[in-house]
C-alpha cells in the first residue's frame, strides 16, 4: 500500500523536476552571446553601417534632385514645360502598350503600391502587361449560346449571377421603362419625393411661403 502512494509522488516529481530544466533551457532561444566572434560581427556591422550611411545620402540627393526640378519648372514657360515633358516621356521606361480586350474578358488592376519600380524600370514584374487575356479567354465568346456568354465561365453553377457585362444592361438607350416620356410615368416622376415639379420651370407665384410671418 505504501509503494501504491510512494511511487505516484515520487513520479509526479520527477515531472516537476523535468518541467523545470526545460524552462531553463535556453535551446530554442536566439544566439545573444555577442562575445562569441567578436571580430566577425564587428565587421559585419560596419559593413551594415556603411549601407546604411550610403542609402540615407542616396535619399538625401535625390530628394534635393527633386526639389531642383520642382524649382526649375517653376520658372518655365508654358512651352518650355511642354518640351521638358516630352524630354521625360522619352527617357522614361515605357509599359507594354496596352491591348484591346477580348469579349467578356476580365479586368485585373495593376495595384497602387511599389509603381515606382514601374516608372523606373527596376522590376520587369510591374511592367508586364496586365490586361494579357488568360489561356480560357483567348477564344471568341460571341460564337457561344447567350445563356453560356459569361465572364469567368461559371456556366451552370451554383451562385452564377444573370449579370454578364455593362452594354447588356446599358440604360443610356432610354429603353426602359422608367426612361420612358409617357403620362403615366410624368405622373409617378411628380409623386416621387424631392422630385416633385423637377420638370416645371415656370415662376412660383406667391404662396404661403412669400407672406410675411
Amino acid at each position: 500500500t505504501k509503494g501504491l502512494l510512494v511511487d505516484p509522488i515520487r513520479a509526479d516529481d520527477l515531472a516537476e523536476q523535468a518541467a523545470d530544466e526545460n524552462d531553463r533551457s535556453d535551446a530554442e532561444l536566439p544566439d545573444d552571446n555577442d562575445e562569441t566572434n567578436e571580430a566577425e560581427e564587428y565587421e559585419l556591422w560596419k559593413i551594415r553601417e556603411l549601407k546604411r550611411i550610403k542609402r540615407d545620402k542616396e535619399e538625401r540627393l535625390e530628394r534635393q534632385k527633386e526639389l531642383e526640378l520642382i524649382e526649375k519648372r517653376r520658372m518655365m514657360t508654358d512651352a518650355e514645360r511642354e518640351e521638358d515633358d516630352r524630354r521625360m516621356d522619352a527617357e522614361s521606361t515605357q509599359r507594354d502598350e496596352v491591348k484591346g480586350f477580348n469579349f467578356l474578358q476580365k479586368y485585373y488592376h495593376r495595384g497602387g503600391f511599389f509603381q515606382d519600380k514601374a516608372t523606373t524600370g527596376e522590376e520587369p514584374l510591374y511592367t508586364r502587361d496586365y490586361h494579357e487575356p488568360l489561356e480560357e479567354e483567348k477564344f471568341d465568346k460571341n460564337m457561344l449560346p447567350k445563356a453560356m456568354q459569361l465572364r469567368r465561365g461559371q456556366f451552370g453553377k451554383k451562385g452564377q449571377v444573370k449579370h454578364t457585362h455593362l452594354t447588356e444592361v446599358d440604360t443610356t438607350d432610354k429603353s426602359a421603362a422608367w426612361a420612358q416620356q409617357s403620362r403615366p410615368m410624368q405622373k409617378y416622376q411628380e409623386k416621387m419625393a424631392a422630385a416633385k415639379g423637377v420638370n416645371a420651370f415656370d415662376r412660383p407665384s406667391g404662396s404661403s411661403s412669400s407672406r410675411p410671418l
